[in-house]
């Protein structure tokens, strides 16, 4: 996970609908609303890329696993190369939310 990357999410102020969908997706899997600023506060929580590092995706059910699939992965622009020219931020929580399902 990028230090980097995760520090730009951390001073946004208003996500795009990249950034926040991104954000949103990952934050489902560890129950947290999908508005900006329960995301972002999720984020900022100093613990985030260990929590990330230690993830394990069996510990999430599959119903939320199909919830983020349908409303997250299987957006048309839900990958790492449609990402990467609208936010440099996002590809590295998207690649670890496409790279975490089950």
């Amino acid at each position: 996970m990028d230090t980097a990357a995760i520090a730009e999410i951390k001073t946004m102020k208003i996500a795009n609908e990249y950034v926040l969908g991104i954000c949103a997706g990952v934050g489902v899997l560890y129950g947290v609303k999908e508005d900006w600023d329960n995301v972002k506060r999720f984020i900022i929580n100093n613990d985030f890329k260990k929590n990330l590092e230690n993830f394990d995706p069996m510990s999430v059910s599959d119903k939320t696993w199909k919830y983020v699939r349908k409303k997250y992965l299987d957006l048309e622009w839900f990958n790492p190369q449609a990402i990467q020219s609208k936010t440099y931020a996002g590809v590295f929580l998207a690649e670890f939310l496409i790279n975490m399902e089950i």
